[in-house]
């Protein structure tokens, strides 16, 4: 194996900085993971065998002991130490785990040395057998792969050990700022934490996600994120972490499993109980002895088919009744068993008031013989009953549903805020709101009872802020609309857009105060430039020379290399700020300054995986001016060789010239969809679908981005479209199944 460095070309700029700089760079640079010296790429086969023994299987182990989830992981060296590398939910928050190699040999986890919600990742630290561990090479942190780039995936699929399976990258996605990789290759359970490798054996990334939607569709997060959680560890001994946000048992107690953590004041649940429709529960110990008594809680559900909220009334066991959130609805329920015969649905509404996605406060209140519940502040429920009110109280989730619980309150009698408070705190919220500056608030109904004005008023402003949010929310995606409107009712000239308007429009989705036209007189005044340098009855030669010394030698446009994916690049408006940008930004900048300055011939060629200016010579040969590279001009044996890897004649690359404007613009829409975070994105997926209405693929991406947002209805027309039309490459069976279990 060889130490592979940092980029030479970074390492010899930045050391000449200073010399001590440029030591330190150095030294980094030999202390970087090992990579493969094998300049041919492998069969499968020996990759297989060559990566295997680096593969390891990790079972999370419940409370009773017993194996539960299945996911992989894979030795790494680091500094001259072994780790293991997985997935942060493979190994379970606050989880013991078991892990085997592909001899059968167990290994002792002695701590986690680094660990990232965000990113999904762990680094374990074991306890070796011997010495001859054989680490998972890894790429550089700055290591790309690009979309079409061939890759393979190790793992544990379905519980079946170490399989591989080979695949494309048919994308970089970003997801809260955590950069992955989207996958052509099937991603089972059990795959979680495995190596995504090249054809030279080299880790890219780490399996992490599986699409819903079709089999044939994975994530893995980007190798960059592992060196850096490795650079940056915060390790916590193992007994530390299986106690990790544990729920104090003098307070709480669990009943029926499931997986309740305490995280930022929050309470979080994850996993299915072992009761009836994965039923759990988390009590207070301290039971409701007198009536009345009100119960109240923030919740967020992880997925809206589920159900998660109040239990009350409980025994410490089977029996309880239920107030909580389920698809959408708002149910109370009664449990008198250990089984669903046993279980009564009192009453379900369908609130205007829930909040799809987002906080929402419950509350009921228990008097002799009734309860009422009540959804942000307003009754949706209510039933008499002659079942004991008493007893314990706490959380409840159904099913496999993941939720966040918040704020949770028991108020006897003596803390009741009145109907009298009640109405003060709203009336002093609306005198605030309206400007006056006396709300009443040092008045003695408020001073009587303190903490229940503060609980009204926490409660007032939590309805407040999530007004704001969606009002907020509603203004944001107008504005969207209306870009998109815009770029489509432009007038455009013989059916195809204004490039440079176009291209300028876009701008304004991110910067509704863009002046587009301020920008027109720029490019007008750097045409009027080049014009004014040239001589009189210049050649077109000359007027083309022209045109590239003021662009990238004058001004010094270029090319966007260490930042590659920013959106700034795909905005032909920061792209004049900036003076850099995208091939085909730069490109269509170039374009339009040529037809300015009467350079006939000018055309863009759209070529696979870069975008050229052609230049049609008037003795009928071709050139393309390469505006990402500084306007170097190249022959067809440069271009094709270049692009295609092999010298072809002139005629056969004429295909890939005079690139339509509406092409263009669909080209530079695409790269905004791959390039933002979700759900950043779903704006250009928007236009993508409004300008290519057949294009299956966006409508596919523009689906999954609603879903991952855990916005359903939102994806609704674009999953029927593709029921209805079925494009080849898509598992129409599972969709429909994923569809009916959406909207049934």
């Amino acid at each position: 194996m060889m130490k592979r460095s940092f980029p030479t070309q970074l390492i010899d700029g930045l050391a000449r900085l200073t010399p001590v700089l440029g030591i330190a760079l150095l030294a980094l640079a030999s202390m970087t993971v090992t990579a493969q010296e094998s300049t041919e790429p492998l069969a499968t086969s020996q990759l297989a065998s060559q990566l295997q023994p680096s593969l390891v299987t990790i079972r999370q182990i419940d409370r009773r002991g017993e194996e539960g989830g299945i996911g992989s992981g894979f030795f790494i060296e680091h500094k001259d130490r072994i780790y293991i590398a997985t997935n942060l939910h493979v190994i379970g928050e606050g989880r013991a785990v078991r892990i085997t190699d592909s001899q059968g040999r167990q290994y002792t986890i002695s701590g986690i040395r680094a660990w990232s919600r965000a990113d999904d990742l762990a680094v374990l630290e074991v306890e070796l057998h011997d010495d001859s561990i054989r680490p998972a090479p890894m790429a550089g942190s700055d290591s790309t792969l690009e979309k079409g780039h061939p890759i393979i995936a190790l793992g544990n699929p379905q519980g079946f050990e170490y399989s591989v399976v080979e695949g494309i990258i048919s994308g970089v996605r970003s997801f809260d700022r955590t950069e992955m990789y989207q996958l052509a290759i099937p991603i089972e359970p059990g795959n979680s934490g495995g190596p995504l490798i090249d054809r030279f054996g080299n880790v890219h990334g780490i399996l992490t996600l599986k699409s819903l939607v079709t089999e044939n569709l994975g994530f893995a997060v980007r190798i960059s994120h592992l060196h850096q959680l490795l650079e940056n560890p915060n390790p916590i001994a193992m007994e530390n972490w299986i106690r990790l946000g544990e729920l104090n048992p003098r307070i709480w107690t669990n009943v029926f499993g499931a997986t309740w953590k305490r995280r930022q004041g929050s309470i979080h649940v994850s996993g299915p109980g072992n009761s009836f429709g994965g039923r759990s529960l988390v009590l207070r110990n301290r039971p409701v002895s007198q009536l009345p008594c009100e119960i109240s809680v923030r919740v967020k559900l992880d997925d809206e088919a589920g159900a998660a909220g109040i239990a009350f009334a409980a025994n410490g066991g089977d029996r309880h009744w239920g107030f909580y959130p389920s698809a959408g609805n708002i149910r109370l329920t009664h449990f008198k068993g250990p089984d669903v015969y046993s279980w009564e649905i009192v009453g379900e509404v369908t609130p205007p008031g829930y909040k799809l996605n987002e906080w929402n406060e419950l509350r009921v209140l228990l008097t002799e013989g009734r309860i009422e519940g009540f959804l942000n502040g307003v009754p949706v429920l209510s039933a008499s009953t002659d079942s004991p009110l008493t007893g314990l109280a706490g959380l409840a989730k159904f099913r496999d549903t993941g939720a966040s619980f918040a704020n949770f309150r028991i108020l006897r009698a003596d803390g009741f805020p009145s109907d009298e408070l009640r109405d003060f705190i709203s009336g002093a919220v609306d005198r605030s709101l309206d400007g006056f500056p006396e709300t009443g608030l040092d008045s003695p109904l408020v001073a009587a009872n303190p903490e229940a004005a503060a609980s009204l008023l926490h409660n007032e402003a939590m309805l407040l802020r999530q007004r704001a949010a969606v009002i907020e929310k509603a203004a944001r995606r107008l504005h969207e609309n209306t870009v998109t409107t815009t770029i489509m009712t432009k007038p455009w000239e013989n059916g195809e857009p204004d490039i440079i308007e176009a291209a300028l429009l876009l701008g304004t989705y991110d910067n509704p105060e863009l002046d587009i036209d301020s920008y027109r007189q720029q490019i007008d005044a750097m045409a009027e430039e080049i014009l004014i340098s040239l001589p009189d009855f210049a050649t077109q030669q000359q007027r083309v020379e022209a045109l590239i010394d003021h662009l990238f030698v004058k001004n010094g446009f270029r090319g966007s290399r260490s930042d590659y994916e920013n959106k700034a690049n795909s905005f032909l408006s920061q792209v004049i700020d900036d003076r850099e940008g995208l091939p085909i930004t730069l490109s269509i900048l170039t374009m339009e300054l040529g037809h300015k300055v009467f350079i006939d011939g000018l055309s863009g060629a759209a070529f696979p995986g870069h975008f050229m200016v052609c230049w049609e010579r008037e003795d009928g040969s071709l050139r393309w001016i390469d505006a990402y590279d500084g306007g170097r001009i190249h022959d067809a044996a440069t271009v094709s060789a270049r692009i295609f890897g092999e010298v072809l004649p002139e005629d056969q690359l004429r295909i890939w010239n005079n690139t339509r404007p509406y092409e263009v613009l669909v080209r530079m829409t695409r790269n905004l969809a791959n390039f933002s975070t979700s759900p950043e994105n779903r704006k250009y997926l928007d236009l993508l679908v409004q300008l290519v209405p057949e294009d299956a693929g966006a409508r596919f991406q523009r689906a999954f981005e609603y879903i991952q947002a855990r916005e359903p209805e939102s994806a609704r027309t674009d999953l029927e479209y593709l029921l209805k039309t079925r494009p080849e490459g898509i598992n129409l069976r599972r969709l429909q199944a994923y569809y009916d279990s959406l909207f049934r």
